[in-house]
């Protein structure tokens, strides 16, 4: 089994730019089972999707399958993480996604983001 892609979709109405600030409205797409799920991470790569080399100062990422994400930076636009989590238990904290095939509610989830990056190298 592979591990799990991400695919990172932006469009051009869906950015704009502010001062020395790059402001961007995207989706993220996990790949489908057999697909296993990286402890960690799945790579978000926004090198070829914006006008910036570095990682975005800020990012919000929601879904509606119920699942919790968290990015976490890279040193460059293209090796951040998205971090997947869910439900322990009722009065558990959250836990992230263990080394297992990618749920069919992950896979077919809609997630999108909100993302600011620092300059336009």
């Amino acid at each position: 089994m592979a591990t799990s892609t991400l695919t990172v979709t932006v469009s051009d109405r869906d950015t704009g730019v502010f001062g020395n600030k790059l402001y961007v409205l995207g989706t993220f797409k996990f790949s489908a089972s057999p697909d296993v799920y990286a402890i960690g991470g799945v790579v978000a790569n926004f090198g070829p999707l914006t006008k910036s080399s570095r990682p975005p100062d800020w990012i919000n990422v929601i879904g509606k399958a119920g699942y919790a994400y968290t990015y976490v930076p890279g040193v460059g636009a293209n090796d951040g993480k998205l971090m997947v989590f869910q439900s322990a238990g009722s009065a558990a904290p959250l836990a992230e996604l263990g080394a297992i095939a990618v749920p069919a509610g992950l896979s077919s989830d809609v997630i999108k983001f909100f993302a600011i990056f620092q300059g336009q190298v």
